[in-house]
């Protein structure tokens, strides 16, 4: 709502129009929402983000957790906004084979964890709160999944590329950005908040051969989404303005 707003007044009082030569967007999803509040799609051009070759090198010496069940992932903010009550849920009605961890504090983390409680969750959920980038990148790379259940519009989705790139399967809703980054052989997609999809996903997903998912997540790293590809997009665009 707050970002309506501002794109409103900017849009009233033509801001972009007067100041701005050529925006950037990190996503077509962004790129299109810009050109729904009335600017030149002539003046926008998509460059994605890029994966930190320094994250890369740096996970390749961090083993996977090893765990005696298989689990999945959801890390991140816990907040309404990031669909964690909606994962619980399903955790709750469908009852996947995977248990679930969660990785992260927030709002929610009191009420999450009596959610748990009340309905006899807590062999299969597991907060695991905070964790260090390095607890946390073992813990993406032995998880059978990732799941990312967001309800907010979200403009890229860094931790979605971090995940394949890891070579964690994705299940991920089509939220914002995530609708175009997660490709068929790395991922998959559910409508926001249908628990029913969500837990089909899941269950589709888990039994991937890793290896397989590894390659396919070098092989997109690769070609979309290096520093030199990110490098060589904005000096483009600079060119062009100078």
């Amino acid at each position: 709502a707050y970002t309506a707003m501002e794109m409103t007044v900017h849009k009233l009082m033509q801001v972009y129009e007067k100041n701005v030569d050529m925006m950037i967007a990190p996503s077509a999803f962004v790129r299109d929402t810009f050109v729904e509040f009335g600017q030149d799609s002539n003046k926008i051009v998509t460059i994605p983000h890029f994966v930190d070759p320094v994250f890369l090198e740096k996970a390749k010496s961090i083993p996977a957790q090893s765990d005696k069940d298989p689990y999945m992932l959801y890390f991140g903010r816990l907040a309404k906004e990031k669909g964690i009550e909606k994962l619980l849920e399903m955790v709750y009605i469908y009852k996947p084979k995977l248990r679930l961890k969660v990785a992260g504090t927030g709002p929610l983390e009191t009420s999450l964890k009596d959610f748990v409680k009340h309905r006899g969750l807590e062999s299969r959920v597991e907060f695991l709160g905070h964790l260090s980038a390095e607890q946390l990148i073992g813990q993406i790379k032995g998880a059978a999944c990732v799941v990312m259940p967001s309800r907010f519009l979200e403009p890229f989705g860094f931790a979605a590329l971090e995940t394949m790139a890891l070579g964690t399967p994705l299940v991920a809703s089509a939220s914002g950005a995530l609708s175009e980054i997660v490709p068929s052989d790395l991922g998959r997609l559910f409508p926001r908040d249908d628990r029913d999809a969500m837990a089909k996903a899941i269950e589709e997903v888990s039994d991937w051969d890793r290896q397989t998912v590894i390659r396919a997540g070098e092989a997109l790293i690769k070609e979309h989404y290096l520093p030199q590809t990110h490098y060589d997009a904005l000096m483009t665009v600079y060119r062009k303005l100078l």
